[in-house]
């Protein structure tokens, strides 16, 4: 196949657009308003997000894919019989305590739910480099997180063990309860997701940037965006999380402040 992407212009697709009226379509692919209690419950102060479109997306896209980790990935895409489309790439900026950084999350052309996300910090470090691909089941969905080996760090959590791939990336499966009544239904136990702290204060704020961004860029998308604030819980626990509180935002928008939301999504309550 043509060893090249689609990049007639980053006209991306609204990120926060509709695509079914079931609960695991609305969580992911729907959006909320920014002016919540939820979006701003969850920010620390200083915290800034801004969204690239036009020619500074495409900008930003390209400069991502002069990347060495952006070429392998997209190799990994290829050999998996698909191709990126680099015209629907959402991208934003974060910056926090002088730390900024860029990412971008990229959709495989024939399927929204399979896409790249890459990232790198102001000084050129790739701080991102990972597939993520999810798949619904009857109750939830299952969210495989394939990482670059240079990038990728030991998980915390019991049921997303490692393991490496055919294109030589660690690989894990995360896999997300759609319940919404604050219990988390999966394999993870107490121990693994602890109600400390630390899994209150990142869950306020992936909270906070589900509520602007939306979940249609990707769980991994979100925990990228939030590795400028903190990466303390790693990545494995952030996509359960970000995956949780989707569901939650499906069902009780973000009217409710972040606390509340995180403590419907798995009890992560403070």
């Amino acid at each position: 196949m043509e060893d090249k992407d689609t990049d007639d212009g980053v006209q991306r697709r609204d990120v926060l657009r509709g695509i079914g009226g079931t609960t695991a379509a609305a969580a992911f692919g729907s959006g909320v308003l920014s002016d919540t209690a939820a979006a701003s419950d969850g920010l620390p102060d200083g915290f800034e997000l801004t969204e690239l479109t036009g020619e500074a997306a495409r900008r930003a896209v390209d400069g991502l894919a002069r990347t060495r980790e952006f070429r392998r990935l997209r190799t990994a895409v290829q050999d998996a019989g698909a191709r990126l489309d680099r015209s629907a790439a959402v991208v934003y900026r974060a910056s926090y305590e002088g730390r900024s950084r860029t990412l971008a999350s990229v959709p495989t052309a024939t399927d929204e739910d399979h896409r790249m996300v890459v990232g790198r910090n102001d000084d050129g470090t790739v701080v991102m480099g990972a597939l993520e691909r999810r798949q619904e089941t009857a109750d939830g969905a299952e969210i495989t997180y394939r990482e670059l080996p240079s990038l990728a760090s030991e998980s915390e959590l019991s049921t997303a063990d490692a393991t490496t791939d055919d294109d030589g990336l660690v690989s894990r499966t995360v896999t997300v309860s759609s319940e919404t009544d604050g219990t988390v239904s999966t394999d993870v136990t107490e121990d693994d997701v602890s109600t400390s702290g630390v899994y209150c204060f990142n869950c306020k704020l992936l909270v906070a940037l589900v509520c602007d961004v939306g979940c249609a860029a990707g769980t991994a998308f979100i925990c990228g965006l939030a590795g400028t604030v903190t990466s303390a819980i790693g990545i494995s626990a952030c996509i359960f999380i970000t995956g949780r509180i989707c569901y939650v935002i499906a069902a009780a928008g973000c009217f409710l402040n972040a606390s509340e939301i995180c403590c419907r999504a798995g009890n992560w309550c403070c």
